[in-house]
């Protein structure tokens, strides 16, 4: 048998091997393969969703920073989101081409939309910084805001995992 060992990014669960003899005119003799895998998706939550995680991370710490400070905030912030957008340019090469949005794929637009919210964030309390309601505003987008983040990507787990059973073994290293 050909030596699975070396595809590291697969788990080979089973190989069958078996030779079939038909006893038709049209149909010929031949070998059967079948090989059951599964993608290991330790790869995907440390090299693909842990630097996304640290990018946005860093992008909203931006809102620790005060309103009154325009330039500091959006410059780690653009930054931040430029940054997300080269990473998923280098990514990109590892991901397959597909007709459809895959989990990663949608990970990855959740990923761009909050790492714009900062920036648009700050805009706004800037332009509304002396209205004390504001602050009290930008307290609580600091709570929620990346807390969002992580209950929609919570909910395309599970969405992904009710459409797809594969996604079982990803939930698995996530949690481990």
């Amino acid at each position: 048998p050909y030596d699975f060992q070396n595809l590291f990014t697969w788990k080979i669960n089973k190989e069958d091997f078996s030779y079939n003899f038909y006893k038709h005119k049209n149909l010929h003799d031949g070998l059967q393969i079948t090989i059951t895998a599964e993608r290991n998706s330790n790869y995907f939550v440390y090299k693909i969703l842990s630097p996304i995680f640290l990018i946005l991370i860093v992008c909203w710490s931006v809102l620790f920073i005060h309103p009154k400070q325009i330039e500091s905030r959006l410059t780690v912030s653009i930054v931040c989101f430029l940054t997300l957008i080269a990473y998923n340019f280098v990514i990109d090469q590892d991901l397959p081409k597909l007709g459809y949005l895959t989990l990663i794929d949608n990970i990855v637009l959740l990923s761009y939309i909050y790492s714009a919210l900062p920036t648009i964030i700050s805009i706004f309390e800037y332009k509304y910084s002396e209205n004390l309601n504001i602050l009290k505003l930008n307290n609580r987008i600091r709570i929620t805001g990346f807390a969002s983040y992580i209950l929609f990507f919570y909910i395309f787990l599970n969405i992904s995992t009710s459409e797809n059973t594969n996604i079982n073994s990803f939930l698995k290293a996530i949690t481990l």
